[in-house]
């Protein structure tokens, strides 16, 4: 369920009803083949079908018809594209991205040409960017790009949404060979990146089933103590990220590494301590 509302809410013509999964019916024509755009996003439905763990039947019947409308051009053209796309399953909320800019870089994926557009941050002014762009995926509630920044002349993620005025150039690039997303994104803890730094929590007795059950990182590693309570270390990026999340656990958290966690832990304590002393 998580994958199908996390598709579908990206774009992807694939929906929930009533706990039964859909694709929209006006996305393969009566007649003629589907385009690379239309075929594209059909492979992303059948990789979301298959991750919930859904009607396998319906599975095969969907990459039946996506092979048949589909001449081999196509089809392999759309195949790459996947490659380079991805959706992160996260919480369902609305996409901020403008689908005309999410379909310029499409398109710019596809041919690896560079594009131009307008970049504005919260509370900063706009800014026009050049990029190679590499890779596309969608997490949370925006799709982000990844891709060459020539301004600043290495690797950045970009949110799509706050992307405008997206232009595709003629200048093309090449692919790096030894680039690839799962690798670039591995030790992320959500979507910032950074310095590596090692982090070790215990967690008391009282959320020990929550934090044993639930799996927040590809490499985290977790081990039940005696007394109940849970080791869990990882080695990681995103320090901001990384500190909120432990924030949010309270008192239920107790900060080994690292020690600037530590610090930061205390200067909030005073802070709460001398706002709230009666």
């Amino acid at each position: 369920r998580r994958y199908i509302e996390d598709a579908s809410i990206a774009g992807v013509p694939i929906y929930l009803d009533h706990g039964k999964v859909g694709i929209l019916e006006e996305t393969i024509t009566e007649t003629g083949y589907l385009n690379t755009s239309e075929t594209f996003l059909l492979l992303l439905s059948l990789d979301a079908l298959k991750k919930s763990n859904s009607d396998p039947e319906l599975y095969y019947r969907m990459a039946e018809a996506v092979t048949r409308y589909s001449n081999e051009l196509t089809l392999k053209e759309a195949v790459t594209l996947t490659s380079r796309v991805k959706i992160f399953p996260a919480l369902s909320e609305e996409v901020s991205s403008d689908p005309k800019v999410l379909e310029s870089i499409i398109k710019a994926l596809n041919a690896n040409r560079a594009i131009e557009f307008t970049y504005q941050k919260p509370n900063e002014k706009k800014e026009i960017r050049k990029v190679d762009p590499y890779y596309l995926f969608f997490k949370r509630t925006d799709w982000y790009l990844i891709g060459n920044c020539h301004l600043r002349k290495e690797l950045r993620i970009f949110r799509v949404g706050r992307m405008a005025n997206v232009h595709q150039l003629l200048e093309t690039f090449v692919m790096p060979d030894n680039l690839s997303i799962e690798e670039y994104m591995g030790d992320v803890w959500e979507l910032e990146k950074g310095d590596e730094f090692d982090l070790e929590i215990v967690f008391n007795s009282d959320v020990a089933p929550i934090i044993m059950e639930t799996k927040y990182h590809p490499l985290e590693k977790k081990e039940l103590l005696s007394d109940g309570s849970v080791s869990y270390k990882l080695r990681c990026s995103g320090k901001n990220e990384v500190f909120r999340w432990v924030l949010s656990f309270g008192d239920n958290a107790k900060v080994i590494k690292p020690i600037d966690f530590c610090l930061n832990m205390i200067e909030i304590g005073r802070y709460y301590l001398d706002t709230y002393r009666t």
